[in-house]
């Protein structure tokens, strides 16, 4: 198949948001985070995501495009500058040069159970949800797993790339009419290139169907964290590096 790559502008937001709802259709952890939200909830809140990177100065959002003009895939890589205080972390963590996180987040698990239908109010992509608490929202199994999940991915990334400055792929998103034939390979490579020019690294928070994506283009796994799902089975998140931090 053949593509090309260009910037994303405003006017591919529809496509971009069918892209996405494609790609991930059958991603359990979005499932399970969405069951029991109305129809449409997986389009609004990608929308809402694609508009703020879209807005965003340190977002660079790139578009693999057929020669028809149909979309097959996109990427959003956001730049990271020396200790941002949005991605901060209240973990106070011994620096190491070791490839090895502390005890405490080594096969961090979720103690609460999993049941229960109602999703959290947290973006479906790999953004980070906002820290505002939910004071009069009921405890849900989902919110409790979101919760987890955003703690343990901020403690990688903190002990990892703390005092750096770096890329962080902050979604990718391949139609599966498109897998396989290139173009999430090099919509991973556009932001690697651009990160080897400065000569910073690249971070990203693996789900399980990008994992070999990410190792093939030179990541390395530096760990993970996995979930009980419940109905919706297991799912490890996997923490991801490329280039020296």
């Amino acid at each position: 198949m053949a593509f090309t790559l260009r910037r994303t502008n405003d006017n591919d937001l529809p496509e971009l948001v069918q892209v996405h709802s494609a790609a991930f259709k059958t991603d359990q952890f979005l499932n399970f985070m969405l069951h029991g939200k109305p129809e449409g909830t997986r389009e609004s809140l990608m929308e809402r995501s694609i508009k703020a990177w879209l807005d965003d100065p340190k977002a660079s959002m790139v578009t693999a495009v057929k020669d028809d003009g149909v979309i097959v895939g996109w990427a959003c890589w956001l730049r990271k500058e020396k200790e941002e205080p949005e991605r901060a972390t209240s973990i106070n963590m011994a620096d190491t040069n070791a490839k090895e996180a502390p005890t405490s987040m080594k096969g961090a698990e979720n103690s609460a159970p999993i049941e229960g239908s109602d999703a959290a109010d947290r973006s479906i992509t790999k953004s980070v949800p906002s820290q505002a608490s939910q004071h009069d929202a009921p405890d849900t199994p989902t919110r409790v797993v979101g919760r987890q999940m955003h703690s343990d991915s901020m403690k990688w990334e903190a002990h990892f790339m703390k005092g750096a400055r770096y890329l962080i792929l902050q979604a990718l998103a391949v139609n599966p009419n498109g897998q396989r034939q290139g173009v999430g390979s090099q919509l991973v490579k556009w932001g690697v290139e651009r990160a080897e020019e400065e000569r910073i690294a690249c971070w990203c928070h693996a789900s399980p169907a990008a994992n070999q994506l990410y190792l093939k283009s030179g990541f390395q796994e530096l760990g993970s964290d996995e979930y009980d799902l419940g109905e919706f089975g297991k799912y490890v998140f996997r923490y991801m590096v490329y280039g020296e931090q």
